[in-house]
């Protein structure tokens, strides 16, 4: 698998892409289509470089990819490069979206913050001569693996367990007792711990 990193999203797919501030519908999907065909069959250097591709994703973009990289049977979450798990049912073996609960949770979690703005209404986004402070502002996202170790509002936590139990994306670990649970457990803030 090949490791994709901001400066190969920056030079490879959206350079071709610099010479105006707003993309056409045309240009909005090409570039769409890079990153799902990107991901099919690679996954992102660390964290920053997630984050930076969200700038460019929707909550449907997205789901394109973890669906690409399920019929690769690749783990949905494009931080993973491991094999999605399989379940064994009536003698079929069905693969999941992910390869664990974790991964499952810390991708409902970006999915739930990407813009619904279409790519090709976002000004500017896709520039990569300039920084454009409120782009990170509009755009940004937090992932799940920054949460957990450290200091967040409790507010914050128990908000993110609603969601986690009101929303379930991957049935395939809802026997598996909760890692979530345990990190969001050693989780402290200013206040009082988050454990109840």
């Amino acid at each position: 698998m090949q490791i994709i990193t901001t400066t190969f999203i920056q030079k490879v797919i959206l350079g071709s892409h610099q010479l105006h501030e707003q993309l056409s519908i045309v240009e909005a999907r090409m570039i769409e289509s890079a990153i799902v065909s990107m991901l099919t069959e690679s996954f992102c250097e660390n964290e920053q470089t997630l984050k930076y591709l969200a700038r460019l994703l929707s909550p449907m973009s997205y789901m394109d990819v973890i669906n690409a990289r399920r019929g690769k049977k690749i783990c949905g979450y494009p931080l993973c490069y491991k094999s999605a798990a399989e379940n064994s049912s009536d003698g079929f073996f069905i693969h999941s979206m992910y390869c664990n609960n974790y991964h499952s949770k810390c991708s409902l979690y970006l999915m739930r913050q990407l813009s619904q703005t279409p790519l090709h209404e976002r000004r500017g986004v896709h520039l990569t001569s300039y920084i454009n402070l409120e782009f990170d502002d509009m755009y940004s996202v937090s992932l799940l693996e920054e949460l957990v170790g450290s200091e967040v509002p409790i507010d914050t936590v128990k908000s993110l367990i609603t969601s986690f139990k009101d929303l379930e994306f991957d049935d395939t670990y809802k026997n598996e007792p909760l890692p979530l649970d345990v990190y969001f457990g050693q989780l402290t803030t200013d206040e009082e711990t988050c454990i109840e």
